[in-house]
């Protein structure tokens, strides 16, 4: 029988975990231009476009048009999905950044009563969080108490442009009791 042991509070810190911290850029401010490149000429009409505007510009004169006839629309197709790719990784950063600083309260231990105010991205593996009602919930948790006979745990999907068939919020539903609440978890 496998045995596996889950640590709280201050003895899971000597574990290496991922952070809490959440990106969903595609981009760096560094990577931005040759992996946006890259990704616009998978595209086989600017693939096409390149081949052509590269041929046009050799001195044999094959062509019936200008060299830049085909360069210049290449280069503003280009330019405009850049830009747009850029506007919308900027977006995504703006929403990383607001979610990665939204607050929590967290304990070290299970024997504090007092919590400290923490941005969702500092939260680790072991922590102690104490939820309000309607509040957000920052990570994956194992819940150990609630102040009420009910508890409505609604889980919804990640909002990932990948996803393109997200099952219906009712199965992300459940409703769990505190009466021998551990039996339906």
């Amino acid at each position: 029988m496998i045995q596996r042991r889950i640590d709280f509070g201050l003895s899971a810190k000597h574990y290496h975990f991922p952070s809490n911290y959440v990106s969903t850029t595609r981009y760096k401010l560094w990577t931005i231009v040759p992996l946006n490149l890259f990704e616009q000429f998978h595209r086989f009409a600017n693939i096409w476009f390149l081949i052509v505007s590269t041929l046009q510009m050799l001195p044999f004169k094959i062509s019936p048009t200008t060299s830049w006839a085909t360069l210049v629309p290449l280069v503003g197709v280009l330019f405009v999905t850049f830009c747009k790719d850029a506007y919308e990784d900027l977006k995504r950063w703006r929403d990383d950044c607001r979610v990665n600083n939204q607050t929590c309260k967290v304990s070290e231990t299970s024997e504090e009563s007092t919590f400290k105010t923490v941005r969702w991205s500092e939260v680790q593996v072991g922590s102690f969080l104490k939820l309000q009602r309607d509040q957000p919930v920052p990570a994956d948790l194992l819940q150990l108490g609630i102040g009420s006979h009910i508890c409505l745990l609604v889980s919804e999907p990640f909002n990932n442009p990948l996803c393109f068939n997200p099952l219906p919020r009712s199965y992300y539903t459940r409703l769990v009791s505190t009466e021998n609440w551990y039996e339906n978890v």
